[in-house]
C-alpha cells in the first residue's frame, strides 16, 4: 500500500507504481494491483502524482510464509525503531493476520489483540469499539453490547462481540483477492445480529475508485454475478472476471435499527489471463 505522512488535498488522488525504478502503472487506489514477484532483487516503489520526486524508497519481498511476510527497505529511515543508519538498507517482518482474543475473568473479559507472527517487530495497535477509534480497552463488563476489533499497521482484525446474542457484526473470510481475468471468485462475508433483530437487507457494493468513474455501486443479479446465503455467510460470486471487476467490494446488513458494514471491505485485484503465461 502506498501512503503519505501528510493528508493528502488533490482530488482524484493518482498513486503511481514503480517496478525496478521504472514506471508500472497508475491508479486512484493506494493498493499495489499486480502480483508481486518473490525475488528479492525485485524492487517497488510508489509516488503521489504531482510529487514524483518524494518517490517512496525502495522496497523488496525478502521471504513469505502462511503466518508471516519479510519486506527490505532500501532506507534505514523506514525501519525507525531499529536505529539503522539512514542509507543503509533495513527489513521488517508483519504478521499476515490479526484477531482479537477474548479472555474471561472475574464478570469482565480482557481483550488482546494478537497477530499470527511471533518475529513480528513492536507495532502499533489500534482499536476500535464499535468501528470507532478506542483507546486500549480496560477490561470489559461481561454483559457489554459493544463489539472491539484491532489492528497493526493496515492490517484490521475480525469484529468480535462481548455478548454475541446482543450486538451486529459483519466480517469478510479475505479481505484481499487475486485473481485471473476469465476466471471465477467468491467473495464471502459473515455477520451476525441480536437475537431479537432480524436483517431484512443484505447488500454488496463496488467501491470503484478510477479516474473515470467513482464511489460505491450497488450490485445486482446477472448472469455473471450471484448471490449465494448460508447460515450467516453471504457470498457474493463474480463469473468470467474482467479487468474492469477489480475495485474494493462492501457488504452491508439492514434492520429496524440501522445498517452495518464493515470497512475497509474486500479488495479484488483482477490480473493476468486464465490459461496464458503469468
Amino acid at each position: 500500500m502506498c501512503s503519505s505522512s501528510c493528508p493528502l488535498t488533490e482530488s482524484p488522488v493518482v498513486y503511481i507504481w514503480y517496478k525496478n525504478t521504472e514506471f508500472l502503472y497508475q491508479d486512484s487506489s493506494p493498493w499495489y494491483q499486480e502480483l508481486i514477484s518473490s525475488e528479492e532483487s525485485v524492487t517497488y516503489s510508489c509516488a503521489v502524482r504531482g510529487y514524483e520526486h518524494l518517490r517512496a524508497p525502495e522496497v523488496s519481498l525478502a521471504s513469505l510464509t502462511s503466518a508471516c511476510f519479510t519486506v527490505t527497505y532500501a532506507k534505514g529511515r523506514m525501519c525507525s525503531n531499529q536505529q539503522r543508519p539512514e542509507d543503509e538498507p533495513c527489513s521488517i517482518t508483519y504478521p499476515r493476520e490479526v484477531h482479537v482474543q477474548k479472555t474471561e475473568a472475574d464478570q469482565h473479559f480482557k481483550l488482546a489483540c494478537n497477530t499470527s507472527c511471533p518475529q513480528t517487530e513492536a507495532q502499533t495497535i489500534t482499536w476500535y469499539r464499535n468501528r470507532r477509534l478506542e483507546p486500549a480497552p480496560q477490561p470489559v463488563p461481561i454483559s457489554s453490547p459493544h463489539s472491539y476489533s484491532c489492528a497493526v499497521k493496515h492490517l484490521l482484525s475480525d469484529e468480535v462481540c462481548i455478548q454475541d446474542e446482543y450486538c451486529f457484526t459483519v466480517n469478510y473470510v479475505n479481505r484481499r483477492i487475486c485473481a485471473l481475468q476469465g476466471s471465477s471468485v467468491n467473495i464471502s462475508s459473515e455477520y451476525s445480529h441480536p437475537y431479537y433483530q432480524q436483517s431484512k437487507s443484505k447488500l454488496w457494493y463496488k467501491n470503484r475508485r478510477s479516474d473515470m468513474a467513482a464511489g460505491e455501486e450497488l450490485i445486482k443479479n446477472t448472469d455473471r454475478i450471484k448471490f449465494h446465503g448460508l447460515m450467516n455467510r453471504h457470498i457474493l460470486t463474480i463469473n468470467k472476471l474482467m479487468k474492469s471487476d477489480s475495485a474494493e467490494y462492501i457488504f452491508r446488513i439492514g434492520s429496524d435499527a440501522g445498517k452495518w458494514s464493515a470497512l475497509p471491505g474486500v479488495t479484488l485485484v483482477v490480473t493476468g489471463r486464465a490459461g496464458s503465461d503469468v
